[in-house]
């Protein structure tokens, strides 16, 4: 039994004695506490489809008025987040680029 059938129980006497309406909650609640949680990669493709909204946005708005400014304000957040979440993966990445370069110099002048 899960928490929500425990409160149901509790306060209604079981499942059965739900109304229609209280039955739409009952199984709308049960699909968010059943549903996937949220991981970096969901979290990734979510920021990815703010962006991706934003600059839609931004395309169509009147440049220099209230909302394009707005606008550009949520993309710049949204590109500070975007740097937080791939920054040491792309770091690493970068290290890994140089280190291999170094390498393959080294083993040049060996020659």
């Amino acid at each position: 039994m899960n928490i929500l059938d425990e409160v149901v129980t509790k306060l209604k006497g079981g499942f059965d004695k739900l109304s229609a309406e209280e039955r739409q909650y009952y199984f709308a609640h049960l699909k968010q506490m059943e549903g996937k949680p949220v991981d970096l990669n969901s979290f990734r493709t979510f920021i990815i489809g703010l962006k991706d909204g934003i600059g839609r946005e931004l395309v169509e708005a009147k440049e220099g008025t209230d909302k394009s400014l707005m606008l550009k304000a949520r993309l710049k957040n949204i590109f500070v987040l975007e740097q937080f979440l791939y920054g040491p993966e792309r770091a690493k990445k970068a290290i890994e680029r140089y280190y291999h370069g170094l390498s393959e110099k080294l083993d040049a002048k060996q020659v």
